[in-house]
C-alpha cells in the first residue's frame, strides 16, 4: 500500500535520491551495517572492535556515526573479512571447549 502521490523506490535509496555512484554507496552502507551488527552482538569495546576489524578507533567512530565518506569499500570489505575470521575462530574454540581442545 502506498500513499497517494508517493512513488515506490528502486531498492537503492542512494539512487532514489539521485546521488552519484549509488551502487558504491549502497555497498558501503551494507558492509557497515554488517560490521556494526557483529560488534553489537559481541558487545565489543571500541578498542577491541577496532582491533578485530583492523580499523583505527577514529574510523570505527565514524562508522558508528554513519559517516562513511572517508572510508573506502575495500577497507570495509577487509574489516568484515577480519571480523568473520575472529568470529569463526571463536566458534571453533567454543565447539572444542567441551572436549578440552581449547
Amino acid at each position: 500500500m502506498t500513499a497517494e502521490g508517493a512513488a515506490l523506490g528502486c531498492g537503492n535509496v542512494f539512487e532514489d535520491l539521485g546521488l552519484p555512484e549509488p551502487e558504491r554507496l549502497l555497498r558501503k552502507a551494507d558492509l557497515a551495517s554488517e560490521i556494526l551488527s557483529y560488534l553489537e552482538r559481541e558487545h565489543a569495546s571500541s578498542a577491541d572492535a577496532a582491533t578485530a576489524a583492523g580499523l583505527s578507533c577514529e574510523k570505527l567512530v565514524k562508522l558508528r556515526r554513519g559517516d562513511l565518506h572517508q572510508v573506502r569499500v575495500e577497507e570495509l570489505e577487509n574489516a568484515l573479512v577480519r571480523i568473520r575470521a575472529v568470529e569463526s575462530d571463536d566458534h571453533r574454540a567454543e565447539r572444542a571447549a567441551p572436549f578440552g581442545l581449547r
